[in-house]
C-alpha cells in the first residue's frame, strides 16, 4: 500500500483566518466504515488516491480527507471534514456523485457516524448509507487539530447509563483537559449525543501516541471512575500510528486499529 500525502499550502487552514474557533459550530465531519471488497484492495487504494486529489484540488472548505486500513487490509476508514453543510453538499453532488457507483462497487458500507451541525438536505443526501448523527455536546479543537502530524485519534462509542450525571462531567473534562499545559498535545477532544439520547460519541485526536499517554494517565485517576458511572463503553475506532504503550493503554476499550494511512490531506498550520 502507498502512503501518500498531497499538502497545498493554497487551502484555508486552521489556527490563522479560517480559525478552527470560527468554524466549529457549523463544522460537519464524519467516520465512514467499510468492507473492502475481494480481490478490490489495489482498485480501492487507487481510488482514494485519485479522489483525494480531486477533493483538495476542488473542494477549498472540505478541510480533511483521509483513507485508513486495518491490520490485514480488509477494512477501511475514510475520515472526512467539512466547513458546514453547504460543503457537506458540495462534495456529495460534486465530487463524490459521479464516482458513488464505483465506490460502492469496490467496498461495502458497515457504518456511518456523522458528527456536528447537520440539516435536513445532508440528511437527505446521506440516507442511503444509513448514518447515525451526533450533535455536540461539549469540546474543544486546538489550531494544528489536523494536518498530516497529527497522526492518531479515534472515535469512540458508548452507551448512556445515567445522562444527569454524564452532562456535567462530560464539561468538567473538557475543561480540565483544555487548561493542563501537559495536554497540549491533545489536539482535538470533542463530544457528541445522538438524536435519542442514548447513545455518546467522544472524538479525540492527539499528535502522537506520547500525547494519549499523558492523556490516559490524566483520565484515569480524574474522571475514569465517575466515567464508567454514565456511559457503557461500545466500539472505539482508532485511526493512525499507534505504540505498544497506546495499545496496552487502550486494551479494556478492545479497540480496532486502523493504522495503515492510504493517503490523505487535513488542512493545517
Amino acid at each position: 500500500v502507498t502512503i501518500t500525502i498531497y499538502p497545498d499550502p493554497t487551502r484555508p487552514v486552521y489556527g490563522k483566518a479560517n480559525t478552527m474557533a470560527a468554524q466549529v459550530d457549523a463544522h460537519v465531519h464524519w467516520v465512514l466504515m467499510v468492507d473492502v471488497n475481494d480481490g478490490k484492495l489495489d482498485e480501492f487504494t487507487a481510488f482514494a488516491n485519485v479522489m483525494t486529489k480531486l477533493v483538495e484540488k476542488n473542494e477549498p472548505n472540505a478541510f480533511a480527507y483521509e483513507f485508513y486500513l486495518n491490520e490485514d487490509k480488509t477494512k477501511a476508514v475514510i475520515y472526512e471534514s467539512y466547513k458546514d453543510a453547504d460543503a457537506v453538499m458540495a462534495h456529495v453532488t460534486g465530487t463524490f456523485g459521479p464516482n458513488a457507483e464505483k465506490f460502492m462497487g469496490m467496498c461495502t458500507v458497515t457504518q456511518l457516524v456523522v458528527y456536528g451541525a447537520v440539516n435536513d438536505e445532508v440528511r437527505g443526501a446521506l440516507k442511503g448509507f444509513n448514518p447515525t448523527y451526533f450533535a455536540k455536546v461539549a469540546g474543544f479543537a486546538r489550531a494544528g487539530c489536523n494536518g498530516a502530524a497529527a497522526g492518531f485519534f479515534w472515535s469512540l462509542t458508548l452507551d448512556v447509563v445515567d445522562l444527569a450525571k454524564w452532562t456535567p462531567l462530560a464539561a468538567e473534562m473538557v475543561a480540565v483537559t483544555k487548561a493542563d499545559a501537559a495536554e497540549s498535545g491533545n489536539l482535538r477532544y470533542e463530544t457528541y449525543l445522538n438524536d435519542d439520547k442514548t447513545k455518546v460519541q467522544w472524538f479525540e485526536r492527539y499528535a502522537n501516541p506520547d500525547s494519549v499517554m499523558v492523556h490516559l494517565g490524566n483520565f484515569g485517576p480524574k474522571f475514569a471512575e465517575r466515567f464508567m458511572a454514565a456511559l457503557k463503553p461500545g466500539a472505539l475506532v482508532c485511526m493512525g500510528p499507534t505504540s505498544d504503550a497506546v495499545v496496552e493503554g487502550l486494551k479494556g476499550f478492545s479497540p480496532a486499529y486502523y493504522s495503515t494511512r492510504i493517503c490523505g490531506f487535513n488542512a493545517s498550520d
